[in-house]
């Protein structure tokens, strides 16, 4: 599936490893706390964690303009657990309870935001995705640079790897 056809749709994080929960129910107390509306909700599917990690909830919303207003919602709220669910027997560790909104990704995007993280976020301070696109930024004011596919991060991991070297040259 194309991005495009994810832009309508959102990720909830935090809450599938709880048993016994009704996922409508937590839409509707979810987009109270939020202060949307929850009949922008078009459909909602648990979706499986790989591996024995969590899942997911998928919320389809009715456009693209409904997705991202529960997304910049959720950016001004800390969401927890038991501010959803009070009475919800735990599972996780303190600090580990928070519910998070993301843009839902197409597998492919995924794993190139994932490999971006795990083999750039050591050297760039800021790493994203907006638009259907990934962006990564060393500071703040630094020119923003476009990643495409994993070539793109092989690149920039090699270009570190023999700056990094250049460097212990120098100071040698």
């Amino acid at each position: 599936m194309e991005q495009k056809q994810y832009n309508n749709r959102i990720e909830i994080t935090g809450i599938s490893g709880i048993d016994g929960i009704n996922h409508n129910k937590i839409t509707t107390i979810l987009a109270s706390k939020l202060d949307m509306d929850a009949s922008s909700i078009k459909s909602l599917t648990q979706v499986e964690g790989r591996k024995g990690k969590d899942g997911y909830l998928l919320l389809e919303l009715k456009d693209e303009t409904e997705s991202e207003k529960w997304i910049q919602a959720a950016k001004m709220k800390v969401l927890k657990v038991n501010d959803i669910l009070p009475n919800a027997t735990m599972k996780y560790d303190e600090g580990k309870d928070r519910i998070m909104l993301r843009r839902a990704l197409t597998k492919s995007n995924k794993t190139i935001l994932w490999n971006a993280k795990k083999h750039l976020g050591s050297e760039y301070k800021y790493i994203w995705f907006k638009n259907g696109k990934i962006f990564a930024r060393k500071e703040d004011k630094d020119k923003t640079i476009t990643i495409r596919c994993i070539d793109d991060i092989q690149r920039l991991t090699k270009r570190i790897i023999s700056h990094n070297t250049e460097v212990k040259e120098v100071i040698s």
